[in-house]
């Protein structure tokens, strides 16, 4: 009865799919070698055809040949194939890059908290500081945001321990440490909650591989509001990501135009 149901299935799967004919046709085959009965099971399996025969009385499990290994073969599930990834690096690399390597300048191995704005490693990531030196945008001289043709009358520059931001106003500092970015790394910065909660957006865009220098930090009051920003304490957190396998071209490479900045950089073409 087993048998009888199989070929009804298998052969109203045949129907559909007739490359399932040549698993019937190795089912009667086997059934006729042998003195028992063979139960068989027709499925899907990730998307494939996957036919198996019941156990014989002789105890021994019979596989189908020929189109069946190949079909077999060429079922391969997802986790089989070579999965590429980009990953989090933790404090242990981190503070392998910084002290082997110099990929950060100066590098502070713990959390700094007491009294100020927090600092230094962190579990997957690095807190940055910002310097005294900043850039205030204004409308005093009525002159217009260009990219292409950036002028510097648009802002005032501040030299300080800390800093007032206008209401609705923007920016520019630069942090206190020298990063020296990995070939088969990049980097990522986010905002630090302290900062967030005052409605002070920082936006920095990746740091990529094998780019080196000072940060240049863009600092945004969302607010209607002044708000203040103090130097040498954290503004916000870095994030390494590591790729499987290094870059075809950097950074530096292409010599980029941002490449080993020091200071407040404006715009470039």
């Amino acid at each position: 009865m087993e048998a009888a149901t199989g070929e009804m299935l298998l052969g109203a799967r045949a129907v559909v799919n007739p490359g399932l004919l040549q698993y019937h046709k190795q089912f009667e085959a086997l059934r006729s070698h042998s003195s028992g009965k063979c139960g068989i099971f027709a499925g899907y399996s990730s998307g494939r055809h996957r036919v198996r025969c019941g156990e014989m009385q002789s105890g021994r499990q019979s596989e189908p040949t020929g189109g069946a290994q190949h079909i077999e073969a060429d079922a391969k599930q997802p986790d089989e194939r070579k999965q590429q990834s980009m990953s989090i690096m933790s404090d242990r690399w981190i503070r392998e890059q910084a002290l082997t390597h110099g990929m950060i300048e100066p590098f502070s191995e713990k959390q700094v908290r007491e009294g100020v704005i927090s600092y230094g490693l962190s579990s997957y990531g690095y807190d940055l500081r910002v310097s005294d030196e900043f850039k205030i945008f204004t409308n005093v001289n009525n002159a217009i945001i260009d990219p292409k043709s950036f002028d510097e009358r648009s802002f005032v520059s501040v030299q300080a321990e800390s800093v007032i931001v206008p209401p609705n106003s923007f920016a520019l500092a630069r942090s206190v440490e020298y990063f020296r970015i990995p070939r088969d790394v990049i980097s990522v910065c986010v905002g630090k909650s302290t900062y967030a909660r005052c409605g002070i957006i920082v936006n920095v865009t990746p740091f990529e591989p094998e780019w080196e220098g000072y940060v240049t930090l863009e600092i945004s009051n969302t607010t209607p509001l002044p708000a203040k920003v103090y130097a040498n304490e954290g503004l916000c957190q870095i994030l390494f990501f590591r790729g499987d396998e290094p870059c075809e071209v950097s950074y530096a490479d292409r010599k980029g135009k941002y490449q080993k900045q020091h200071g407040i950089v404006l715009p470039r073409l």
